[in-house]
């Protein structure tokens, strides 16, 4: 029984595997329905980790969906709490999103200087 996965886990592991199946396929107002559905649960959890995963997806789905708003913020969220927890691939995965939805926005000075701190922590990770 102690290794046995929680319902929670359970559900998590499913809405996970709805939302990549959705986004691969372009159907993003399904994979935001399920990222919202995974949210309340990882909140109560406490998973840091998937957290981080879960607000990058709302990210990337928002940036596709062409909300900005909640794009950036969704982002900037995860490249705080990717930076707090010294995930250095998480971190340069979201300069790269973050560059991306700048670019699609227009503000290519922002997209250039979320590009050049990628490549700074690439170089100094070698």
């Amino acid at each position: 029984m102690a290794y046995r996965a929680s319902s929670d886990s359970n559900s998590i592991r499913a809405f996970t595997r709805l939302q990549r199946h959705f986004y691969e396929k372009g159907n993003f107002d399904s994979t935001l329905k399920y990222a919202k559905l995974a949210l309340p649960i990882l909140n109560r959890m406490g998973s840091q980790k998937t957290l981080l995963h879960l607000w990058y997806r709302l990210g990337m789905t928002y940036t596709n969906l062409q909300i900005y708003d909640s794009a950036s913020s969704y982002l900037e969220k995860t490249l705080t709490s990717a930076t707090i927890a010294r995930d250095t691939l998480q971190v340069v995965i979201c300069l790269d999103a973050l560059a991306t939805l700048r670019s699609y926005q227009t503000d290519y000075a922002a997209s250039v200087e979320y590009s050049l701190q990628a490549v700074m922590l690439i170089d100094q990770s070698r």
